[in-house]
């Protein structure tokens, strides 16, 4: 029997009795304040079934383990696995795409450059122009249904470019079909769908990737090593922007504009931020929301702003929005600050010691080409995602936190999000 051991209260809980046979792990228990909040499986790989119990019994303890590359708790890289294929294969990963609209289109592009990982082998979307139309343009097959593409043998992986509230019943069926996923933001709109997912592609030991590509920018991969360096030295604030004018942009009847199907600019925009808030500053504790109403829909806020409490005593807002354009991002530091205008490869320092100003260029990024390639490397069986779904859902547990603390018009708790479905399971 392996046990959890919860150092300095005493407590102990066994996890379960399937652990025995798996060779070589180690378990790592950290506690802080007298509660046990993270347990790191290492030495593995597990099989895809083990890797799905785990999962759900560290959840049911209240236990966060993380896979390797996700940074939700300020964790580098861990040896772990994440449901990728053991077999490696030269040739390239054989992608299918579903849902062909503009931002496919940049996928696509991104995954033409990298001939060598990617293979764009088919399409599918209900409006045959419109495949007809990707499929010219990128050189490959079709299908003229979603069930005839999970159903073909030579697809590997399938990119979901697809509305927010499809992508839970669509991951379900690809993995069933055992098909490797990438998933636009937001995984999902709740929380359960996120499970489901999960444990969908866990079950069928496929990879589940999610397609939170900012983080991947090099001026957030600096800022990030400047904050591991203490460069900053502690941190006191922040402001995170993700808005667009989308008002400006889309038809009025867009799906994002509707209450049911598109949430809110929380789960749409701002789930940018959150994401990369996670991976710069670990786990949010706390959160309170004002809105505004959308003009064209008043049931749908069109502007959020968030006060965000994370662990270590950082605070800072959050603001989304679909009437105005704004992504800054600054951070404050005691010793130096950090100011993001949102566009272009070049941050602005400040000494905040001299009130002395430094312009750095972070160099160039391509954070789809990134995202893509690694997927394609995981698939082939080359290593793991570095967004996976775990990674994913605690995006999703802020957003939802983040909105129902305006729906309360209270400050609330996140745990309270992170383990309300793991309740509910267990009732």
């Amino acid at each position: 029997m392996v046990h959890h051991i919860s150092r300095g209260t005493g407590l102990t809980t066994p996890i379960a009795s399937f652990l025995n046979p798996i060779p070589a792990i180690a378990l790592s228990i950290f506690c802080l304040k007298e509660q046990l909040f993270s347990a790191i499986l290492m030495k593995l790989p597990i099989t895809p079934k083990q890797l799905a119990d785990i999962s759900r019994i560290a959840a049911s303890n209240h236990i966060v383990w993380c896979t390797m590359g996700s940074l939700t708790h300020n964790l580098e890289s861990l040896p772990l696995a994440t449901g990728a294929p053991q077999r490696r294969t030269r040739r390239p990963a054989r992608l299918a795409f579903v849902g062909l609209g503009k931002f496919a289109q940049e996928l696509a592009t991104a995954c033409t450059k990298q001939p060598r990982r990617i293979t764009i082998a088919s399409c599918f979307t209900r409006t045959a122009a419109t495949r007809d139309a990707f499929a010219r343009t990128f050189a490959c097959g079709q299908h003229d249904s979603f069930e005839a593409l999970c159903a073909d043998p030579d697809i590997d992986g399938v990119v979901l470019a697809t509305p927010n509230d499809t992508h839970g019943d669509q991951t379900v069926a690809l993995a069933r079909a055992g098909k490797h996923v990438f998933v636009e933001k937001p995984l999902c709109n709740t929380l359960d769908e996120a499970d489901r997912m999960i444990a969908a592609c866990a079950e069928a030991g496929v990879i589940l990737a999610v397609g939170h590509q900012e983080r991947r920018h090099s001026v957030y991969r600096r800022m990030k090593n400047m904050l591991t360096s203490g460069a900053l030295g502690r941190v006191l604030a922040f402001e995170a922007n993700h808005c667009g004018n989308l008002v400006g942009i889309w038809p009025k009847d867009d799906w994002r504009f509707d209450t049911a199907r598109g949430v809110g600019p929380l789960l749409h925009k701002g789930i940018h931020k959150i994401d990369i808030l996670n991976y710069l500053f670990g786990r949010a504790e706390t959160v309170a929301t004002l809105t505004i109403p959308l003009a064209i829909n008043p049931a749908m806020p069109g502007t959020t702003v968030s006060v965000l409490g994370f662990r270590g005593g950082i605070i800072g807002s959050l603001t989304s929005g679909f009437e105005h354009n704004n992504s800054s991002f600054t951070i404050s530091g005691s010793v130096r600050s950090i100011a993001y205008s949102g566009h272009g490869p070049s941050i602005r320092v400040k000494d905040e010691r001299t009130w002395t100003f430094q312009e750095i260029d972070c160099g160039a990024d391509d954070p789809l080409g990134e995202e893509l390639g690694e997927f394609a490397e995981a698939v082939r069986g080359a290593g793991p995602v570095e967004v996976d779904g775990q990674a994913a859902r605690e995006a999703i547990a802020v957003a939802v936190a983040a909105q129902s603390a305006a729906e309360r018009g209270a400050v609330v708790q996140l745990d309270e999000f992170r383990h309300a479905a793991i309740a509910a399971e267990s009732a």
